[in-house]
């Protein structure tokens, strides 16, 4: 019993930084970026916003559990259903610790084409999802209420950034 406590407490140590610099770098993200920067990028039916979601999925090394609610937030702000679509496949199936995973298991040639693959079949769903979807559609849930802090923002300017700074910290 004393193994897994000093077990637990190791994995805490080691582990814990890590997720206060990401909650902190998360936070501090949340209280600078401006919606309207956010719905230029993903809020259209680009192909190069399925590119850039698709690329975004690839980068974080999240699960498929994780990618959920990361999926609504991104379509709940005004990301089209192709780009929100695209992350969502692109992040569980193409991450850093999969492709280092596979180059170390696999090999290169087969961790290539992995990659590879990984890439398409995001873009491919995402740019159907543009043909055939759109930004709600009758099988979409309705956003959840802001709160009133955050609706009395989103209708007026934003403040200056150090109360953003310090509001994403919060």
């Amino acid at each position: 019993m004393n193994s897994f406590f000093s077990y637990f407490w190791e994995m805490l140590r080691t582990s814990g930084p890590w997720l206060i610099i990401s909650f902190t770098v998360c936070g501090t993200l949340y209280g600078v970026l401006r919606p309207e920067a956010f719905q230029r990028s993903l809020g259209n039916k680009k192909f190069s916003s399925i590119v850039k979601a698709t690329i975004s999925g690839m980068l974080l090394p999240i699960c498929s559990c994780g990618v959920l609610p990361i999926t609504l937030g991104l379509y709940y702000s005004g990301a089209w259903l192709g780009p929100a679509l695209a992350f969502l496949v692109a992040a569980p199936i193409i991450n850093p610790a999969a492709i280092i995973l596979s180059y170390a298991l696999l090999g290169p040639q087969i961790s290539t084409a992995y990659l590879i693959s990984g890439f398409m079949l995001p873009v491919i769903i995402g740019v159907t999802a543009n043909k055939f979807g759109g930004r709600l559609t009758q099988y979409a849930l309705a956003p959840p209420p802001l709160p009133p802090q955050e609706a009395a923002l989103t209708n007026a300017t934003l403040p200056p950034l150090l109360p953003r700074l310090v509001s994403g910290l919060k």
